[in-house]
Parts: C-alpha cells; sequence; structure tokens
C-alpha cells in the first residue's frame, strides 16, 4: 500500500514537471509577458502585434514547408531540373527573409510598446530562458 501511495506521488510530481519543462513558446511567452507588469494598454499592444504575427509566421511556415516538398520531389527525381530546383531554393530564401524580417519588427515593436526597463527585464528573461535550454 505504501509503495502504490509513492508511486502515485512520484508519477503525479513527475507529470507536473514535464509539463513545466515542455511548456509552448506561447504559454512561455505569456508568462514572461505577464511578470513585466504590463498596464492595459501594453497588453492590448502586444496581444494585437503577437495575433497578426502568429497569423503572418504560420503562413509563411506553411509556404516555407510546401517549397522543401517541392524540393525533396525534384531532389528524387531520377533527373533533376536545375532550374526550377535554383527557382525553389531562391522562394525558400525570400521565405526565410521574410521570417527574419517579420522577428526584426516584432522586436521594433516590444521596444515602442515596452518602457525601457520592461524591456531590459523582457530581453533577461528570454535570455536565461534560452541558456537553460541550451544547458540541456
Amino acid at each position: 500500500m505504501v509503495l502504490m501511495i509513492v508511486a502515485f506521488t512520484l508519477g503525479i510530481s513527475t507529470a507536473v514537471c514535464a509539463q513545466q519543462i515542455h511548456k509552448s513558446p506561447e504559454e512561455t511567452f505569456d508568462r514572461i509577458v505577464n511578470e513585466l507588469n504590463l498596464n492595459s494598454s501594453q497588453q492590448d499592444e502586444i496581444t494585437k502585434q503577437k495575433s497578426s504575427q502568429k497569423d503572418e509566421s504560420q503562413k509563411i511556415k506553411a509556404q516555407l514547408k510546401e517549397k522543401r516538398n517541392e524540393l525533396k520531389s525534384e531532389l528524387e527525381k531520377e533527373s533533376s531540373d536545375r532550374a526550377k530546383i535554383d527557382a525553389i531554393i531562391s522562394d525558400m530564401k525570400e521565405l526565410i527573409a521574410q521570417r527574419i524580417q517579420q522577428r526584426v519588427e516584432s522586436i521594433l515593436t516590444l521596444k515602442k510598446v515596452l518602457s525601457p526597463e520592461q524591456f531590459k527585464a523582457l530581453n533577461e528573461k528570454t535570455k536565461n530562458l534560452f541558456e537553460r535550454k541550451s544547458d540541456r
């Protein structure tokens, strides 16, 4: 009986830890933003930005996936068309550039919305988060 209770408790604590460790990027971002003590105007602006960014990001991600599949198909053919491969690669480069541009725009928007102290705190929190992930 005691062994069952210990096993059950261990199972629950493991599940809770796993949930905390494997949060989605959105959940992690929301948690960090909540820690910044934003006013309602800042919260509205960040929510609006996040929503529009997510929509655009999903479009780019889908297009990039489609281009990867096209490239894979073309490379798997018995006789690949070099011009078609080059065109696909060019399209992929453009999509990757759009992702980078979107990320930079997002950072610049955050700089406008947040106070310098809040932006610095956000950078510290995300820096610490990525350092912990790279230590795994």
